[in-house]
């Protein structure tokens, strides 16, 4: 494979329906931003009834096909690659702008490695965590914006399980392997999260390129009809269930609130069971943060765990019925998410995997709260609907904080430490919640709040403590003191670790308190300038 981005050619398709100024600015910023690269630009018109047609016959530098009807988003990518020359393939909505050093960038990336099949860019406007923080508020200001973030990085590329389909980079061998977009996805969405799963199953990776920054206004062609769109969507899920055996959403979150209460302090190797992975997209974005992480996972459904086994040690079945053949002590975190609830005999489960986390590991637990108020307005009100993804249909079992806090003393675990994931509230909301702590305690107002619970809880007694003071230590005898210094303001600065959590590890386990405690002011100061 040839890593020299100038000897390949790309072929750009971009398929439109009406929207001629979105399409102008698209193809001038393709022309403007696209230097020293051979590159054809394709374009498939779906019967545009307004002057998009007669500008693009204008255009001698553009190959175009134009459909009698609309023929939809996936047939017309189809038809744009069945007469491509280039040996990849750009996937580009109309209502996008490239920018700066896009398509070298994204080309780095993609002809990085042959494992490499597809790869994506970041934007402003998009679903699946491939949107950044933005300041432009006009072109030359994105110019501006994306000229200074567009500096080519491979340590910026994060290997995903999909990338969405506004900007979506294949090389022509792997659509040759994979094949055509599916046409049952007609006239679009989902086509994207089925191709991305396709080109994982046959061997290749994905990779979002966060070093490339294009703008997107976003869903162009199907926002005038939003009610139409919804049925659309909804038919595509529909159909992608069907194929995949899957959820495309819940089985293909990434939880980052397990990922910040992730720790590890002396960067050693870490070893994490994700029991209920789904597709296994929380565990790769762990790893893409601590790249010495050694994945497992158990997963009972088998269309999710083969995603998350091109990337992880899988286990398929039910965790309450499946054979623990792992090492004893050999995980550093045992992660459950969404999972408990569905148990049969929890406390057993608990019990069992205590035994295969280190002495000093941790669990981390999402749960869903049985005293969110949503539920308990429901309740009131005579039903108890499972329609709102906080409780679902399966359930065995409801867990209050008080219960889980409990099951989990009386399973040996130690320093249990719970964090409501707080629902969203109207006036009327609130004005429940008052009613509510009227007839019960006034310091419950958080657990009606919290529509689900997540649980950090240690092995044993001193857990991730005995990790922190190790790092104190070597602080407080000036040994390594400053790599040290480093780790614990990293660590503080991430939210990872609180000052309170550091303060205690101090007045437990140090003798030169004051000097610790010095060090650990300016830390706080320097995070407050």
């Amino acid at each position: 494979m040839n890593r020299n981005i100038e000897a390949h050619k790309t072929s750009i398709i971009i398929i439109t329906y009406n929207n001629i100024e979105y399409t102008k600015k698209c193809i001038d910023s393709i022309r403007k931003y696209t230097e020293h690269l051979d590159y054809e630009i394709i374009v498939v018109d779906n019967n545009s009834s307004d002057e998009t047609k007669d500008w693009l016959k204008r255009c001698i530098d553009i190959k175009c096909i134009f459909n009698e009807f609309n023929m939809g988003f996936p047939k017309g990518c189809n038809q744009g690659i069945n007469i491509a020359t280039g040996d990849s393939v750009l996937l580009l909505n109309n209502d996008v702008i490239v920018t700066p050093r896009w398509l070298n960038n994204l080309s780095s990336a993609l002809w990085s490695d042959e494992s490499i099949g597809a790869v994506g860019a970041v934007t402003n406007n998009c679903s699946y965590y491939q949107t950044i923080p933005t300041t432009y508020t006009n072109y030359d200001e994105l110019i501006e914006f994306a000229g200074k973030y567009n500096v080519s990085d491979e340590k910026r590329w994060e290997q995903r399980i999909k990338l969405i389909g506004f900007c979506m980079f294949i090389k022509k061998s792997v659509i040759n392997k994979v094949g055509l977009l599916d046409e049952r996805f007609t006239p679009g969405n989902y086509e994207d999260d089925d191709y991305s799963y396709r080109i994982i199953k046959a061997g290749y990776k994905l990779l979002l390129c966060k070093d490339t920054f294009i703008h997107h206004y976003g869903s162009a062609s199907f926002k005038k009809d939003q009610g139409k769109t919804n049925d659309l969507m909804y038919e595509n899920y529909r159909k992608f269930v069907e194929k995949w055996g899957f959820d495309p959403s819940s089985m293909t979150l990434i939880r980052y609130e397990i990922l910040s209460k992730i720790i590890n302090i002396d960067n050693s190797t870490m070893n994490i069971l994700d029991i209920g992975c789904g597709c296994g997209a929380t565990c790769l974005k762990i790893r893409d943060e601590y790249k010495n992480a050694s994945l497992f996972g158990i997963e009972q459904n088998p269309s999710a765990a083969s995603i998350a086994r091109t990337f992880m040690n899988m286990k398929v079945g039910d965790v309450e019925n499946i054979e623990f053949d792992y090492e004893e002590r050999f995980f550093d975190y045992i992660i459950m998410s969404e999972v408990v609830q569905y148990l049969n005999n929890p406390e057993r489960l608990f019990t069992i995997i205590k035994k295969y986390l280190k002495l000093q590991g941790c669990l981390i637990l999402i749960v869903p709260n049985a005293m969110y108020f949503s539920k308990i307005k429901q309740l009131i009100n005579g039903s108890w609907r499972y329609d709102d993804g906080c409780l679902g249909s399966e359930n065995v079992s409801f867990f209050t904080f008080n219960d889980l806090y409990k099951l989990l003393v009386d399973c040996r675990y130690y320093n249990i430490r719970a964090e409501g994931i707080l629902g969203e509230t109207s006036k009327e909301d609130e004005e429940f919640i008052e009613l509510l702590l009227s007839v019960s305690k006034q310091d419950m107002r958080i657990q009606y709040l919290s529509s689900r619970y997540i649980f950090l809880v240690d092995n044993n007694e001193y857990g991730m403590e005995r990790r922190l003071a190790f790092i104190l230590r070597r602080i407080e005898y000036d040994v390594d003191g400053e790599n040290s210094v480093g780790k614990i303001a990293q660590l503080f600065f991430s939210k990872k670790l609180s000052m309170e959590d550091i303060d205690r590890a101090i007045e437990k386990h140090i003798i030169l308190k004051d000097k610790l405690r010095s060090i650990m002011k300016e830390i706080y100061l320097e995070e407050k300038r």
